[in-house]
């Protein structure tokens, strides 16, 4: 089952972020050498073991952001460190430092080099957001500074981050997360995702387009959902709110008097 692009953004969720890296000053967006499909001979393991071992560059930059309330969020990424900064005293000198930045998802959409969002987690519609992630929100700003200090690559810090996310927020509930996150599948679905739209970034269409991952997660009613079952819950459960909200029926609220008829 192929992701589905979204507009629904909601809070309490998560989202990897797929960016162009900065450029360097001779680089130019049109010369960058990206793909415009995953190639059919994609070689899933070399990908990540290049990441692993820290070999060539990283052709995407891998991000994080989570929407804590309907107007903002935080956006989470790695830069790497300056050769001028490394601290030479460190048995092995972190290659990353962690940049944190709270904006409205619109503005994110908005980023001329972002290739678009995955969201990988959604909470139940309506519901309180910090107490359903278990403070999800400061969690995750203690995981990613500390998984910062060893990431070799962005991709596998960003997993990382998120399969541990996963993990929080079941364990919150008393819930069990079944673990069916499969890295290479989402690693082939992101790709397919990117390569399909970088080229719309950096010809400068805006605003970036969401997807959502058929590998992703969803807590709804007490219960911790993943797979392709977690959107279709998510969707059922906001039509039932959205009949709870409904303010086009009148039938249930209270006449009003007729202030234009005239008292004697």
């Amino acid at each position: 089952m192929a992701s589905s692009i979204i507009n629904i953004q909601r809070s309490g969720s998560l989202y990897i972020t797929i960016s162009i890296p900065p450029l360097l000053a001779y680089q130019r967006p049109s010369t960058l050498p990206y793909p415009t499909h995953l190639p059919p001979d994609f070689d899933v393991t070399n990908y990540e073991l290049e990441c692993a071992h820290g070999f060539a560059n990283e052709e995407f930059s891998w991000g994080l952001y989570f929407k804590h309330d309907e107007s903002n969020g935080t956006w989470y990424n790695l830069r790497k460190v300056s050769p001028l900064s490394i601290d030479r005293t460190m048995p092995i000198p972190p290659a990353f430092e962690l940049v944190k930045q709270e904006m409205p998802m619109g503005a994110l959409c908005l980023n001329a080099m972002v290739v678009g969002l995955i969201r990988v987690f959604a909470e139940e519609p309506g519901a309180n957001t910090d107490a359903q992630t278990g403070g999800l929100r400061y969690y995750l700003d203690w995981l990613t500074a500390n998984l910062a200090i060893q990431a070799t690559r962005s991709f596998l810090w960003v997993v990382g981050a998120y399969v541990r996310c996963r993990q929080h927020v079941a364990k919150a509930h008393g819930l069990v997360d079944s673990g069916t996150f499969d890295i290479s599948r989402f690693l082939k679905e992101a790709l397919t995702f990117a390569y399909q739209e970088v080229w719309y970034a950096v010809g400068g269409q805006l605003p970036r387009p969401i997807i959502t991952s058929v590998l992703g997660a969803a807590l709804v009613r007490d219960e911790f959902i993943d797979g392709n079952r977690a959107e279709e819950v998510l969707q059922s459960v906001e039509k039932d709110v959205e009949k709870v909200l409904d303010v086009t029926d009148e039938s249930h609220w209270p006449k009003l008097p007729d202030r234009t008829k005239k008292t004697k």
